[in-house]
Formats: structure tokens, sequence, C-alpha cells
């Protein structure tokens, strides 16, 4: 591999890695929102007798949000869910092998797939201003809808850059 192609592996590998920790930071960010979202609601309602009506819908947003948005951040760190029993009994350089080979025939078409649909879906959902028909007050949902087709994409860069870490550990880099 040349000098050049390594130091633009490398590169890459950190853009995504700065992407991803700031998307991991403002998932504990909406995770921490809503848990003030749930108390302030709960606190209003038994101390106060007063019901927040938003508060719902922004607790469920900002959970959705934090799912979200946390999934590049959790791939990155490799804590994402994985049947152990055989993936643990391989060596370092099976592992990135098997993740290469998983990661090419499901997460890519996958996470295109989904990429792809999450896009047209964000773009008409903003077209339109869609609101949530669920709720008092019928909050918007477009900018969900937006952060889903956001979180894809960041999600496929975390995992381009996985591959080419994975390709490096096949080549013993």
């Amino acid at each position: 591999m040349t000098k050049a192609l390594v130091n633009f592996a490398n590169a890459f590998i950190n853009f995504a890695n700065k992407l991803s920790t700031i998307t991991g930071i403002a998932a504990a960010a909406a995770v921490a929102l809503a848990m003030l979202v749930v108390f302030l609601d709960v606190f209003s309602r038994i101390i106060l007798g007063i019901t927040l009506f938003w508060a719902h819908d922004v607790s469920y947003m900002l959970g959705g949000t934090a799912i979200l948005m946390g999934a590049a951040y959790t791939l990155m760190n490799n804590k994402h869910v994985r049947v152990d029993i055989f993936y643990g009994k391989l060596s370092k350089k099976g592992q990135a092998i098997l993740d290469i080979a998983l990661g090419l025939l499901l997460f890519f078409p996958l996470m295109i797939t989904g990429s792809y649909n999450a896009s047209k879906m964000a773009i008409f959902s903003i077209s339109a201003l869609e609101r949530t028909m669920s709720g008092y007050w019928q909050p918007p949902i477009y900018h969900v809808k937006t952060l889903l087709a956001l979180a894809i994409i960041i999600l496929i860069i975390q995992g381009l850059a996985k591959l080419i870490q994975d390709a490096a550990k096949i080549k013993g880099g």
C-alpha cells in the first residue's frame, strides 16, 4: 500500500471517529434531556397537579434521537451486540475477516438501503412540514426523520472506517 493511501485511510478513520464521538456526545445529551423531561413531567403531575402535555412527545423524540445518534459511536467502540460463542473464539484476524464478510453481506446493503429510504422519507417530511398525529399538540416530526437519515449516513461512514481497520488487521497493520 502506498504511503498516500495509508495517510488517506488514517485521515478517513480519524474523521469518522471524530464525527462518531460528536454524535455520541449528542446522544448522551439527548438521554440527559429526556431524563430531565420525564422528571419534570412526573414532578409537575404529582407535586403540582399540572400535566405537561408536551412531555411525552418530547421524551420519546429525545430517546429516539439518542438511539439514532449513538449507533455510530457504539460501532466505533465495538460495543454492538454479537454472538460471542463463535466470535470470541476466533483470532483477531479471524474476527476481522468475519466482520468484513458480514459487513459486505449485511451491514452495508442494509444501511445503504436504509439511508436511501430514510432520506426520501426526510425530504417528504420536510417538504410537507410533517407533524405527528399522536399527542395533544401534534409537534413537528420532520426533524426526527431528518436525524434518522443523517444518523444512518454517519453509521455508514463509521462502518467504512471499521472496514478499513479490519482490512489492516488482516494485513497485519
